[in-house]
C-alpha cells in the first residue's frame, strides 16, 4: 500500500470510531503534459512544485494531509471539517492555485487546476469515496470551473 492509502485508511478508522467528518479532495493540474511539451519538463516540474507548495500552505493544520498521487494529481485528506468549512477551504485552495505565476524565458506561466471533493460516509468503502471525489474533479474539469466541485454520497 502507498502512503496515501495507508493514511486514508487510518483516518477513516478514527473517523468511524469518533464520528469525526473526513473530507477527501482530488486536485489535477490541467494541461501539464502540454506545458511540458511546450515549455519543457523543467517548467512543468516548477509548476508541480508551486502547486504542492501552495496546497500545503492552504492546509496548515497538523492533521491535514496532502499527497501527490502521481503525474499531475494530488489528494487531500482533511479531518474534522463540516461540509461548509471544507467548501470554504477548497475555494481558498482554488484561488491560491489560480494565482500562481511562474516566470519562464518566453513570459509567464499560469496554473489551471480542476478539483473535486466529498465526505466519507459512515459505512462506505474507501474506494467508493475516492471514486466519488474523482468524479467531482472530472466534473469540474469538464465544466471548466475554477471552483472545486462537491459530490455528496448517495443516501
Amino acid at each position: 500500500k502507498n502512503a496515501f492509502q495507508q493514511h486514508f485508511e487510518h483516518v477513516a478508522s478514527i473517523a468511524r470510531a469518533t464520528g469525526e467528518p473526513v473530507t477527501l479532495g482530488i486536485i489535477d493540474i490541467n494541461h501539464l503534459d502540454s506545458t511540458n511539451r511546450e515549455y519543457g519538463s523543467q517548467a512543468g516540474d516548477r509548476l508541480l512544485c508551486a502547486v504542492a507548495d501552495s496546497t500545503v500552505r492552504c492546509f496548515p493544520r497538523k492533521h491535514d494531509y496532502v499527497a501527490r498521487l502521481g503525474g499531475s494529481t494530488f489528494a487531500l485528506v482533511l479531518r474534522d471539517l463540516d461540509q461548509q468549512s471544507a467548501h470554504r477551504l477548497m475555494q481558498r485552495l482554488s484561488t491560491a492555485l489560480s494565482d500562481i505565476r511562474l516566470a519562464i524565458p518566453t513570459g509567464t506561466l499560469s496554473c489551471s487546476v480542476a478539483s473535486g471533493y466529498t465526505q466519507l460516509s459512515a459505512h462506505e468503502r474507501l474506494s467508493d469515496c475516492y471514486e466519488r471525489a474523482c468524479r467531482a474533479m472530472n466534473r469540474a474539469k469538464q465544466s471548466d470551473q475554477a471552483d472545486a466541485m462537491y459530490l455528496p454520497s448517495s443516501p
